[in-house]
């Protein structure tokens, strides 16, 4: 995120580009496993929890990141570790989960 007349520090720079990089990453790893078919599920889930792992640590408010690691631990048959991940989420975002999978936010 930009703001205006504000120039980054050097650190905010750095992370950024950090975030961008693991972010950038987490594509590759996606369109290698979908699209070009280069890696299987195991080894696409393992390297796409890390990323997310770290991007969280960096973007610790951002919603979306321990949401794509439980889905990418639901695709690579580890449901008990995201199952854990979502009663976490819960306690902490008021939703509810569909007996279909699907997550809806109460607002």
């Amino acid at each position: 995120m930009r703001t205006k007349g504000k120039n980054k520090s050097p650190k905010n720079k750095k992370e950024h580009a950090k975030i961008r990089e693991c972010q950038s990453g987490l594509v590759e790893l996606y369109e290698a496993f979908r699209l070009k078919k280069k890696i299987v599920t195991g080894v696409w889930a393992n390297e796409s929890v890390e990323r997310l792992n770290q991007l969280h640590a960096m973007l610790p408010d951002q919603v979306m990141y321990p949401l794509m690691k439980a889905q990418a631990l639901v695709i690579n048959h580890q449901k008990q570790e995201a199952e854990w991940i979502l009663e976490e989420f819960k306690r902490e975002w008021p939703i509810t989960i569909h007996r279909s999978g699907a997550i809806i936010f109460i607002l």
